[in-house]
């Protein structure tokens, strides 16, 4: 049974009232949920959210449902949350996924289809183990990015905007020291956080770097 929490809006609703469904009430809901509140009371917006939770409120905290250990922050690290129409439902699969099958090799020897190599990269793209499948993710793919030609893309955001760096499993001790670095120089205020095995469940947990 799907329960709902709302968040109360106290403004009287207008036509111009935005009305926002979440689905799962986990950080980034928490997030928009007190976002939207901010906005309120700021009257600068009349937004009200309502946040759908299959499990039971606060499920992200009890470490009993989906990838948590029932110690994760309330909110997103990011300190922005936006919607986008553009984003597509991930599929999660038990095997996987092959680019192609007998059954296209032989369409395409024949001349009855040809390589779409934006299709088979979406495939890729919006494809997950189904180990996954309690996160419910949504992905966008913007394909090669606005500079097609460039061996990499970067975007500029603010500095406050980083909070929190974290460091993969698998990163090199060389690595981790360089960025590091300069994260400390560049963004001193944003916390380091390191991935570890949690030893007793499937999983892994974050903790400080000075830990």
């Amino acid at each position: 049974m799907t329960t709902a929490a709302t968040t109360p809006v106290k403004a009287k609703r207008t036509s111009k009232t935005l009305r926002i469904a979440v689905i799962g009430g986990g950080p980034k809901a928490a997030a928009l949920a007190a976002k939207a509140a901010v906005l309120r009371e700021l009257k600068k917006a009349d937004v009200q959210v309502t946040i759908f939770e299959p499990d039971q409120i606060g499920a992200a905290w009890t470490g009993e449902s989906g990838y948590t250990d029932g110690e994760q922050r309330l909110c997103t690290i990011a300190e922005r949350d936006v919607g986008y129409r553009t984003a597509k439902p991930v599929s999660y699969v038990a095997d996987t996924p092959r680019l192609v099958d007998e059954e296209f090799l032989s369409d395409m020897l024949s001349g009855r289809t040809s390589f779409n190599v934006k299709s088979l990269f979406e495939r890729l793209v919006y494809t997950k183990s189904v180990g996954w499948s309690y996160e419910r993710e949504w992905r966008i793919y913007s394909g090669n990015g606005r500079r097609k030609d460039a061996p990499h893309e970067d975007l500029r955001f603010g500095s406050f905007e980083l909070d929190a760096v974290l460091f993969g499993l698998n990163i090199s001790d060389e690595d981790r020291s360089s960025l590091t670095q300069l994260v400390r120089k560049m963004y001193p205020h944003a916390e380091l956080l390191r991935a570890r095995k949690n030893p007793d469940a499937f999983g892994m947990i974050f903790a400080s770097t000075d830990d």
